[in-house]
């Protein structure tokens, strides 16, 4: 299964605010050309305290391995729901839009929602992740998306 490395932090509404922040740019892209990639980390995506470059380094250290709270490794389940798995087990809502348009800027991506589902316990990634396809929830997220 396809898998991304996400920030844990939840920001609601990116497109929103992308159009909020400059009427005339319609996408991350333009606003970067136009504001720079530290204003839209403060301004889009509420990175009050976090550099560009200290979310770099830290996003460099969990992807080689090194456990952080910042950044979770989330599964990608339909073109609109992903969930990452840790102690807890999350549902997050994935706007593939908004998802293509962070690539550009940034190697990891923000969410604008999550919901808890439940705890790992003692199960690993594959046995949850089977389950989740055994129990049609794919099947269920795509006929209720939207709700």
């Amino acid at each position: 299964m396809k898998r991304k490395v996400i920030r844990t932090k939840i920001v609601p509404c990116i497109s929103s605010k992308i159009i909020q922040e400059d009427d005339e740019c319609q996408n991350l892209k333009e606003l970067e050309v136009k504001l720079g990639k530290e204003y839209i980390l403060k301004k889009i995506f509420d990175e009050k305290e976090m550099s560009y470059q200290n979310l770099l380094e830290l996003y460099e250290q969990f992807t080689q391995g090194q456990e952080n709270s910042l950044f979770a490794w989330m599964y990608i389940l339909t073109d609109d729901f992903g969930i990452v798995i840790n102690e807890h087990i999350y549902l997050y809502h994935y706007d593939l839009d908004i998802s293509n348009q962070q690539k550009s800027l940034f190697p990891w991506e923000y969410m604008d929602s999550k919901r808890y589902i439940g705890d790992t316990w003692w199960t690993n990634d594959d046995e949850i992740l089977n389950d989740i396809k055994e129990l049609s929830i794919l099947d269920f997220m795509d006929k209720y998306k939207g709700y």
